[in-house]
């Protein structure tokens, strides 16, 4: 399996950890949060893509960003930072690419 780190954050009060991961040819954004107040209580949620939308983002990536590099470096270099996760999904919503949204 493959991975990127999309953002990282730690604190006296919380980590954050954003990754995209391919799995199966199909691009899946796990966002886990630890709360020190909780004893350490770790949450995650996923935004995982199908196999056709993870092409179709690839698709578009490589002609936004004129580039033909492997989908989880356009991911990385699109994406990272503090507003990854909402600069990822508003452009799956703007470009009507469908996400199924999970969490644990």
């Amino acid at each position: 399996m493959d991975k990127v780190l999309l953002y990282r954050r730690k604190d006296d009060e919380l980590t954050v950890y954003i990754y995209g991961y391919l799995k199966q040819s199909q691009l899946e954004v796990m966002v886990a949060f630890i709360e020190k107040k909780w004893n350490d209580e770790i949450h995650e949620y996923y935004y995982l893509l199908t196999e056709e939308e993870t092409t179709e983002l690839h698709d578009m990536l490589k002609e936004e960003m004129q580039s033909d590099e492997p989908l989880l470096d356009l991911v990385q270099e699109m994406f990272k930072g503090p507003e990854c996760e909402k600069r990822f999904i508003e452009f799956l919503v703007e470009h009507n690419i469908h996400y199924t949204y999970y969490a644990y």
